[in-house]
């Protein structure tokens, strides 16, 4: 029996993920709502980053890591208006140890203000990266809110075979669909939404980047 199969991989139904519960979960995307305590997510961080970004137009970035018992923080790193990379040491020499394993990246996207949207979606580049990496999830905030891709649970039992390594190409299609429709972003996320799927990846999102009312990150699955 393979330990990714759903035989033994943990769940977490409730869709509420704590420091507590990180190392006995596999995989977290699995609930409509997710619901995570703020320090996973770095929150306290996100403020001061989509402000920063909007300043000068440079995407921030940060990383979360758990070494088996506490998480790990990076400090915030700056990119370029056209993209960022994740520094390769994010927490110095312990990034070498073989008990740290990167949970999310997160990183700013600029919200232009000629660009009459409330917010953005994941760019073709963002799904690449985390096609191409052992992150749990891979977060992108703007003014307009905060968008996570979660890999499925036992996401490789049914990825798209046909995909293979070839790079997602998907933003601009569904950004014409909704232009060509609606009119609206929210088109274009759940248009997103449904190609992600057969790649074993949720979206979620939120318009809201405050903490919930019991002191949580609350995102809603785009479906």
């Amino acid at each position: 029996m393979n330990p990714g199969s759903p035989e033994t991989s943990h769940q977490n139904p409730n869709g509420t993920i704590t420091t507590e519960s990180l190392s006995h979960l596999d995989q977290w995307a699995i609930a409509p709502i997710l619901k995570f305590e703020p320090q996973i997510l770095a929150q306290d961080k996100w403020q001061e980053m989509i402000e920063n970004t909007q300043a000068d137009g440079n995407e921030r970035g940060i990383v979360i890591s758990w070494d088996g018992k506490k998480l790990l923080e990076s400090k915030v790193f700056s990119g370029t208006e056209a993209g960022i990379v994740s520094p390769g040491l994010p927490h110095g020499l312990k990034t070498l140890s073989p008990f740290i394993n990167e949970l999310v990246n997160i990183h700013t996207h600029p919200l232009p203000q000629d660009l009459k949207v409330p917010t953005t979606i994941f760019s073709d580049l963002d799904i690449n990266a985390l096609l191409k990496r052992s992150l749990k999830a891979l977060v992108v905030l703007d003014k307009g809110g905060v968008h996570m891709l979660s890999r499925t649970p036992y996401s490789s039992y049914f990825s798209d075979p046909e995909q293979g390594d070839k790079p997602v190409r998907i933003s601009n299609e569904v950004i014409g669909i909704a232009e060509n429709n609606t009119g609206l972003i929210a088109e274009a996320r759940l248009e997103m939404a449904k190609r992600l799927k057969p790649l074993g990846i949720n979206y979620y999102y939120s318009p809201d980047l405050n903490l919930s009312a019991d002191r949580l990150v609350e995102l809603a699955q785009v479906r």
